[in-house]
């Protein structure tokens, strides 16, 4: 695979996690009731890994000589705000899954190449943020 094709692969992935719900969960404000508020910190982990996957494919496309895209948004979110997060579990693990089916995708194309380690290493994580979710999604709150 070569540079451009490997920034076409990068790209794609980008757009996915800047599409994603968790790519806005910070803004979205989820409310979460006393009884879930151990929940809160690994909610603010999700968000920053988010981040900075976004960050490392950027680096990654710019060191490529790449540039990257900015993807159109994603509007339905727009009506998350505010919602207990219980009740956003079953997108959040969705658009997760759709991640990690996409970094995975893009970790068999890659192979080899040097934009690989850092498809690697975001896959890894989404695997262990499907596992924090999926238990946050089996805890039902008292409120």
């Amino acid at each position: 695979m070569n540079d451009w094709e490997a920034i076409d692969v990068l790209n794609d992935l980008l757009a996915a996690e800047q599409r994603s719900l968790l790519a806005r969960l910070a803004e979205t404000r989820p409310f979460l009731s006393w009884a879930g508020a151990e929940q809160a910190p690994i909610l603010r982990q999700l968000v920053a890994d988010q981040r900075d996957h976004q960050r490392r494919l950027t680096e990654t496309i710019d060191a490529l000589g790449g540039v990257p895209r900015i993807p159109t948004g994603d509007i339905s979110s727009a009506g998350a705000h505010y919602i207990d997060i219980h009740h956003l579990l079953p997108k959040l693990l969705e658009d997760l899954r759709a991640m990690i089916d996409a970094s995975r995708r893009a970790t068999e194309l890659l192979g080899n190449h040097r934009g690989g380690e850092t498809v690697t290493a975001i896959h890894a994580r989404h695997e262990a943020h499907a596992e924090q979710l999926e238990a946050m999604s089996k805890y039902v709150p008292d409120n």
